[in-house]
């Protein structure tokens, strides 16, 4: 009778339930651990790939630092060495002085100075008269005395002014310094962005691993109240079966045996004289709660030898075995 009240099938739904369950919660787990290797994996390209765009721009800011660093060699050597001469003059170097005099002395201009005056000095004396006195002698030496002294100053002038202008050569030292900290920022920021990248990639990871787990254990926790109903309602299907069966008059007494209920009908011999068979119920016999084998008589052939042995019910020939005295089961 289990397989016509179905309560073994009950317990095979269980199963079944527990299995498809715990299926989808190893899928469950095995797509969490796939997510959260994939994250990792991802989290762990893109940290690297910061640390390389942020490595990569450092480089080119040194580089540009080293460039310069070149370019501003030779105006920072002429300012430092004019800010010296300039440090030298101011403080009285005799050296400095000694070089001016001597390139007044061997300049042109100084010459030119000096010949005009002199030209001035022997015109005028001749003109008076005076060519060979005292005064014609103490003009020329002052007129060389003043020639000297403004030639030495012009150049003196040209110099202060040159070694000036060298001593103003702009600098590049606070670009230099700017491209020096800069380099060491972009560093230190491509650093911070890769291990925060790290850090979250690890926290999405951890979240994937743990969601998954959550849905396994709802879908191992769902499974198992789902078995639990499905037990509970195959119980329920037996006693409904049971009194669907009473009510059908499917009593140890009687049974359908209508030839449409049944199908892979086999003859197994005679009893009373009366032929008998075994046989599967089929979808038409589910409809009133018959299902699995059974064995009795075909209720045609009873009819035609024990009429007062067959009835009618919901359409289709129950048969009294008692008043055939043969045995009948499901």
């Amino acid at each position: 009778m289990g397989s016509i009240l179905g309560g073994g099938k009950s317990k095979s739904s269980s199963g079944a339930i527990n299995s498809a369950a715990s299926n989808v919660a190893n899928v469950a787990q095995a797509g969490g651990q796939t997510s959260s290797n994939a994250i990792t994996n991802a989290s762990q390209t893109s940290a690297n790939s910061i640390l390389q765009g942020s490595q990569t721009a450092a480089a080119g800011q040194q580089q540009a630092q080293q460039y310069l660093q070149q370019a501003d060699a030779l105006p920072s050597g002429l300012r430092e060495q004019a800010l010296r001469n300039l440090g030298d003059i101011y403080n009285g170097n005799s050296n400095i002085s000694q070089r001016i005099s001597d390139q007044t002395l061997a300049s042109p201009m100084y010459q030119t100075m000096v010949q005009q005056g002199e030209n001035s000095v022997l015109r005028n004396a001749s003109a008076t008269g005076g060519l060979r006195s005292g005064n014609a002698n103490e003009a020329l030496a002052q007129v060389n005395q003043n020639s000297f002294a403004n030639a030495y100053q012009n150049l003196y002038n040209d110099h202060i002014q040159g070694l000036q202008g060298l001593a103003s050569l702009p600098s590049n030292a606070n670009t230099i310094a700017g491209y020096m900290s800069g380099a060491g920022s972009t560093l230190g920021q491509g650093q911070v962005a890769s291990a925060q990248t790290l850090a979250q990639g690890q926290i999405s990871a951890s979240d994937a691993v743990t969601n998954a787990n959550n849905a396994a254990a709802t879908a191992m926790s769902q499974g198992q109240v789902a078995a639990a109903q499905s037990n509970a309602q195959g119980s329920q299907n037996s006693a409904n079966n049971m009194m669907g069966l009473a009510n059908l008059g499917i009593q140890a007494w009687g049974m359908f045996s209508d030839r449409r209920l049944k199908t892979n009908i086999e003859f197994t011999g005679e009893e009373n004289g009366i032929r008998k068979y075994k046989w599967t119920w089929n979808n038409l016999a589910a409809r009133l709660g018959l299902r699995g084998k059974g064995h009795g008589v075909m209720a045609d052939e009873v009819e035609k030898t024990h009429p007062q042995a067959v009835s009618m019910r919901d359409g289709f020939m129950f048969v009294d075995y008692q008043k055939l005295g043969v045995s009948h089961g499901l």
